[in-house]
C-alpha cells in the first residue's frame, strides 16, 4: 500500500462531524436539548476554518509564492506569430 499526504481539510471536517454527532448523542443521553440554531452555524464556521487550514498547509508545503502564480509562462508576443 502506497502512503499518501495528510489531507488536513478532510481530517478536520471528519472531526467536526464526529463532534456534532457526539454532542447530539450526549444530549440524548443526558436529556439536554442541543439547539440546531447554534450547531449549524458553528459547524459551518468550523468547516471554513478547516478549509482555510487545509489550503494554507498545502500552500506552505509547496512553497507557493503569489508572485509566481501571477506571472504568465511562455506567452507568445506579437512578433512571434507568423504572418
Amino acid at each position: 500500500m502506497r502512503r499518501h499526504e495528510l489531507d488536513v481539510t478532510s481530517l478536520l471536517a471528519g472531526l467536526i462531524f464526529v463532534a456534532v454527532a457526539g454532542a447530539y448523542l450526549l444530549g440524548e443521553r443526558t436529556g439536554h436539548r442541543v439547539g440546531v440554531g447554534w450547531v449549524l452555524p458553528l459547524a459551518l464556521v468550523a468547516v471554513g476554518f478547516a478549509a482555510l487550514a487545509g489550503g494554507l498547509s498545502r500552500a506552505l508545503r509547496r512553497g507557493d509564492d503569489s508572485d509566481s502564480a501571477a506571472t504568465p509562462v511562455n506567452t507568445p508576443s506579437a512578433d512571434d506569430i507568423p504572418r
